[in-house]
């Protein structure tokens, strides 16, 4: 998908083979984990904090009959000097790609954490975290296609994020315009 590096305006992107390949055996078991040896690498990653996007499918609407592809988009934070209702972000330097049959591919999108500007911070409340919390649920939900990738759910999972993260949601949400359309968030996350 090289359009994604060139919308974003990234070098060519660094790529691992796709865990699930004869040539990987060492895949780990979250996004996260899989994004690790990268952030390690960054040149400037030590005062930043590594986040991940909740799942976004690769297609847009899913087909009825077969599951899907969700690509997770990993960025950064950190918090600056006199700034205390924001945090600095960072756009996002990596991708995780999940397929259904439980196959996931790295991909480097930057060398450096690139600063985007600051996001607004406020506390959660008690629904806003549980919500939060439901994102591997979302994201199992996209993967499986059909229907279930069409629920109240992932709508409110994403839109959620998106109403927190809106610095950059603002560089990804593009990416996915069929699925952000569908989404339909408000301004408030629903």
């Amino acid at each position: 998908m090289p359009a994604l590096i060139l919308l974003l305006g990234l070098p060519a992107a660094a790529q691992l083979p796709a865990c699930g390949s004869s040539a990987r055996h060492d895949c780990p078991a979250t996004p996260e984990a899989a994004l690790l040896p990268l952030w390690k690498e960054l040149p400037n990653q030590r005062e930043w904090q590594m986040l991940v996007s909740p799942a976004f499918p690769r297609t847009w609407p899913p087909s009825p009959n077969s599951r899907g592809s969700v690509v997770r988009y990993a960025f950064a934070t950190r918090l600056k000097p006199g700034i205390a209702d924001g945090a600095e972000m960072a756009a996002p330097w990596a991708r995780v790609t999940l397929e259904a049959r439980g196959a996931q591919r790295v991909e480097q999108l930057s060398r450096r954490l690139r600063p985007l500007g600051i996001q607004g911070v406020r506390p959660l409340g008690l629904a806003e975290i549980t919500l939060a919390d439901r994102e591997t649920e979302a994201g199992e939900r996209l993967l499986a296609g059909g229907t279930q990738a069409r629920s109240n759910l992932v709508r409110d999972v994403t839109c959620g994020w998106i109403s927190r993260q809106g610095v950059v949601a603002a560089t990804i949400t593009p990416l996915h315009p069929g699925f952000v359309r569908w989404l339909a968030c408000s301004r408030t996350g629903r």
